[in-house]
C-alpha cells in the first residue's frame, strides 16, 4: 500500500492497521510501494515488520520528486538508492523493487539477487509515461528485467504481448524445458499422439513419437526377445523417424519435439 510521510495512507489506514486487515485477508506477501523514497520509507516500514508475520516487501520511489527546469525528476542515484536498500534486508525485507522515478539501473534487478539474493518485483509500465508506443517500450523494458533476474512483473495480464515476452523468455532461458509450454500454446496444432495413461503400456513407435527417451531402452530389451535388432530398425525405428520428420514438415511437430524423438532413438543405437 502507499504511505504519506505522516506514516499513514490517503485514506488515513496506519501500517499496524494495515497489517491486521491483509494477513487476515490471507495474502502472501505484503507492504509499500511508491510516494516515498527509500529513506523515508524506513520509519514506516520498520513499523511494518514489526507486526508482520509473513513476507515483507518494497518498491519505493527514487527519493522524492523535484521540479527541474520544468519537469518532475527524481534525484536520488543508482548507488544511493541501492545503499539505502541494503540496509532494509538486514531488517528482514525480503522482496525489494523500485516505483517512480527508478529505471532499470536503479532496479538494479542483477545486484539485488547476486549480491543481496532476493526476489525482485517491478512495476513495468511507468519507464514508458510520456512515451509514444508505450507498449513496445514497456515489452521490451520487461525482457530486458528478466534478463537481469526479475522474478515478478507487476502488468496487466490482459497485455497480450506482455505475456507473449514472458512466454518466448521462458524457452530462451530453458525456463520452459524444451519449449514444451511454449508450443502447447501457440503451435496451433492438433494433437495427434495422445499421451499414454502407463509408460509401460506404450509401444516403441509411441514412445518415438512423444520423445519419451527413460523408456526407450526398457521397451527395446522387451523387444529383442522376440525380433532381431535389424527387424526393430527397419519395421519400428526408421518408420517411427518417417512419421516424425513428416509432422515436422507441416508444422504438426516443432524442433524441439524433433530432437526429443532423435534423442531417443539415438539411446538405443
Amino acid at each position: 500500500m502507499t504511505f504519506e510521510s505522516n506514516g499513514r495512507t490517503l485514506t488515513g489506514t496506519n501500517p499496524e492497521t494495515m497489517v491486521a486487515i491483509l494477513e487476515g485477508l490471507g495474502v502472501n506477501v505484503l507492504g509499500m510501494n511508491c510516494s516515498l523514497g527509500p529513506a523515508e520509507s524506513k520509519p514506516i516500514l520498520e513499523r511494518i515488520l514489526q507486526e508482520a508475520s509473513i513476507p515483507v516487501m518494497i518498491q519505493p520511489n527514487a527519493g522524492l520528486p523535484v521540479i527541474k527546469n520544468g519537469e518532475t525528476v527524481y534525484n536520488l542515484t543508482e548507488d544511493e538508492f541501492i545503499s539505502e536498500v541494503k540496509g532494509f534486508v538486514d531488517q528482514g525485507l525480503q522482496v525489494i523493487g523500485g516505483c517512480c522515478g527508478t529505471m532499470p539501473s536503479y532496479k538494479a534487478v542483477r545486484k539485488v539477487h547476486e549480491e543481496l539474493g532476493l526476489k525482485t518485483v517491478l512495476g513495468v509500465s511507468d519507464v514508458s509515461f510520456g512515451l509514444p508506443n508505450r507498449p513496445l517500450v514497456n515489452k521490451t523494458f520487461l525482457t530486458m528485467a528478466m534478463t537481469a533476474g526479475l522474478d515478478v512483473a507487476i502488468l496487466n495480464p490482459m497485455a497480450v504481448d506482455m505475456i507473449e515476452a514472458i512466454d518466448a523468455f521462458k524457452v530462451l532461458s530453458a525456463e520452459d524445458e524444451d519449449g514444451v509450454s511454449f508450443i502447447d500454446r501457440y503451435g496451433g496444432l492438433t494433437k495427434t499422439e495422445k499421451p499414454v495413461e502407463k509408460i509401460e503400456d506404450a509401444s516403441l513407435e509411441t514412445i518415438i513419437l512423444q520423445g519419451l527417451k527413460d523408456s526407450s531402452a526398457p521397451k527395446t530389451r522387451e523387444l529383442i526377445k522376440s525380433q532381431t535388432s535389424l527387424e526393430i530398425v527397419n519395421t519400428i525405428l526408421i518408420p517411427a523417424l518417417d512419421i516424425v520428420g513428416k509432422r515436422f514438415e507441416k508444422g504438426e511437430l516443432f524442433l524441439p519435439q524433433l530432437i526429443q524423438s532423435a534423442e531417443t532413438v539415438k539411446m538405443l543405437l
